[in-house]
């Protein structure tokens, strides 16, 4: 082991969260934060490309990891191809029953009644019961989420949330409970196909 590496943590954080612009701040400073605490930040935007089903590889990135954040926005997200929930909600749900996570879940939600960009309401029918049930099924997550009480509130304040995702990460003595070598280092990530 080299000197000084003993007490770095190698604590790698699954970070969640549909693609919706407005939680494109909120996904930054959970990454910026988990590397100024010696954490490995994971989050589908540095998976790496190639043949792997993008639901197997979410899972077995998310399954890789200690610790899981999650951000949820007004959107629902991208459906898995059997249609039943979307990738976030899939992710979540591995998270749940991995025991590396154990448990260390930090979920953050939009409030329902909150709007940061205006409510794009699609012209055409099919579109306007595709954007329904799509609202329908994100409050129906969100609903099991608040019911399991682990969901804090998403305000437009990047800082604030910060400060308080540190807050909770630091008070995990898990997190910087263990040592690592160099190899612990290297992040294997299944790829995901284009």
């Amino acid at each position: 082991m080299l000197e000084g590496f003993a007490s770095v943590p190698k604590s790698k954080v699954f970070i969640s969260s549909t693609g919706e612009q407005a939680l494109k701040e909120f996904r930054q400073a959970a990454i910026d934060l988990c590397l100024d605490l010696n954490l490995i930040p994971i989050e589908q935007g540095n998976f790496a490309t190639g043949v792997v089903v993008p639901v197997v590889a979410c899972q077995e990135n998310v399954r890789a990891c200690d610790i899981f954040v999650l951000l949820l926005g007004r959107e629902y997200g991208t459906l898995v191809p059997d249609g039943l929930r979307s990738f976030t909600e899939m992710e979540y749900e591995t998270a749940i029953d991995c025991p590396n996570i154990g448990g260390r879940i930090h979920a953050w939600a939009l409030n329902e009644g909150e709007q940061w960009d205006g409510q794009d309401w699609p012209a055409e029918q099919d579109k306007q019961r595709e954007f329904k049930h799509l609202a329908d099924k994100r409050r129906e997550f969100h609903k099991r989420l608040n019911h399991r009480g682990v969901t804090a509130p998403l305000t437009k304040d990047v800082e604030a949330f910060k400060k308080k995702l540190k807050d909770e990460l630091l008070n995990d003595e898990f997190i910087f409970s263990r040592s690592i070598s160099p190899s612990d280092f290297a992040v294997d990530l299944l790829p995901v196909p284009e």
